[in-house]
């Protein structure tokens, strides 16, 4: 753009000068342009040069500075996408179903004594962790903490979500019968019966065979498992399924040593029971004694060792125990 600009200025020179000469003369002599010095031509030369090397190097510089921006720009794109994406997705809470089961204790507990604002503030944020949690988790925990109703609600969305589909329905069919629902109680019972059979390879299938036979009445079938292909999971479950079935079949002996193997506190009025059917009173008058004590089914403890009182002879104690 410099050297046209010179050029320009050149040529109106050049027609100034011809206009100011007047008439042209043809046979007069046109006298030559003056020269310019050496001088002034190498500063011209001079400044010509460094303004096409100065365009060159804008032309350059803005050259580099685009090449540059679309590299970033193209750097950059992936790096935001993959930030968006993430700021799209739903934000989780995971939680263990254990502290999960507490929080739902404490809530209800709260709700029962009154602080109802509290229950339900503690309930909403219940709600956000059971989206991150498996349905039958949650229902387990609800089942725990006597909430049937809500808990079969959780268990029949598992099933319909594939989710552990004959443990659940297990689970619906025990929510059903603290609801005194035995039609549903049924329906679930048969359920699990019908997915016991996609379970043939799980550690825990002796376990749900065991279940599905005793919600069915078939005791036979279901002790056999316990005793023969025991799993390692829910000893205490376990444990009281054979204990109660081989004392339903009399052998109360037999029972009372599987009730002793893992005996916990709350097995004090259930082995009282046992020894109480073979005649040892004193030994059952000992066990009742520990289950009133520890609160563990007091009001049928105290009736049954008056009832044991009064067959080890003792009357009067046996009397007091019955009418207190």
């Amino acid at each position: 753009m410099a050297e046209n600009s010179e050029n320009t200025d050149e040529s109106i020179i050049i027609i100034e000068e011809n206009e100011a000469a007047g008439l042209k003369n043809e046979n007069e002599e046109i006298p030559p342009p003056p020269k310019e010095d050496d001088e002034a031509k190498h500063k011209k030369i001079i400044i010509l040069a460094g303004a096409g090397i100065a365009f060159i190097v804008i032309a350059i510089t803005v050259t580099i500075i685009i090449l540059k921006s679309s590299d970033k720009e193209s750097d950059i794109e992936p790096e935001m996408s993959f930030i968006e994406t993430k700021l799209q997705e739903k934000p989780t809470k995971q939680i263990e179903p254990s502290k999960l089961e507490n929080m739902i204790a404490k809530a209800n507990y709260l709700y029962s004594s009154g602080s109802k604002s509290d229950a339900l503030f503690l309930y909403e944020k219940i709600a956000t962790y059971s989206e991150a949690i498996s349905l039958y988790n949650l229902g387990v925990a609800q089942l725990k903490n006597k909430q049937y109703a809500i808990a079969l609600s959780s268990f029949k969305k598992a099933i319909s979500n594939d989710e552990k589909r004959c443990v659940s329905s297990i689970n619906a069919a025990v929510c059903s019968l603290h609801l005194n629902d035995e039609e549903s109680f049924k329906y679930y019972i048969d359920l699990a019966q019908v997915y016991l059979s996609y379970e043939v390879d799980s550690p825990l299938y002796s376990y749900y065979y065991s279940l599905v036979n005793y919600y069915n009445n078939n005791y036979l079938e279901a002790l056999t498992a316990l005793k023969h292909n025991p799993s390692d999971e829910y000893p205490q479950v376990q444990k009281h399924l054979k204990s109660k079935m081989l004392a339903l079949f009399g052998n109360n002996y037999e029972a009372i040593e599987v009730m002793e193997k893992q005996l916990s506190n709350e097995d004090d009025f259930n082995i009282a029971l046992l020894y109480s059917r073979i005649g040892d009173y004193p030994l059952a008058i000992s066990y009742f004694d520990e289950a009133i004590k520890k609160n563990t089914q007091p009001i049928k403890a105290q009736l049954a060792r008056g009832l044991t009182k009064l067959k080890a002879g003792a009357i009067t104690a046996g009397a007091s125990d019955i009418k207190s």
